[in-house]
């Protein structure tokens, strides 16, 4: 992880390569595992404080480029290996370097 200052604005870096092993979880009684990648919003539960995200995923296949304003509450974000990452809230996000020219 690395933060820097670029233009003015505060940028948080994250590179992440998925889990070797599947994580079992058990939801409404159903027993599930799945491959992910994890990114923290927070370092032990307290918010950092940056302009953007930037969430890149070690085998190249996604970036993320996020305002934290638009991360709200969230103190994670997880991306299923199984899952299109255009499906979930990050899709918005994926190679959206135009928002660090912007005003967010």
């Amino acid at each position: 992880d690395v933060s820097v200052v670029r233009n003015g604005k505060r940028v948080h870096i994250f590179v992440r390569a998925a889990r070797k092993r599947p994580s079992p979880r058990t939801i409404n009684g159903k027993h599930y595992e799945y491959a992910a990648r994890h990114f923290n919003f927070h370092v032990h539960g307290k918010r950092v404080h940056t302009d953007f995200w930037i969430l890149v995923e070690a085998d190249g296949k996604n970036v993320f480029v996020i305002p934290d304003s638009k991360t709200g509450e969230r103190l994670t974000a997880h991306q299923h290996l199984s899952a299109n990452p255009r499906g979930s809230w990050l899709g918005e996000f994926e190679n959206a370097w135009d928002l660090l020219a912007s005003r967010h």
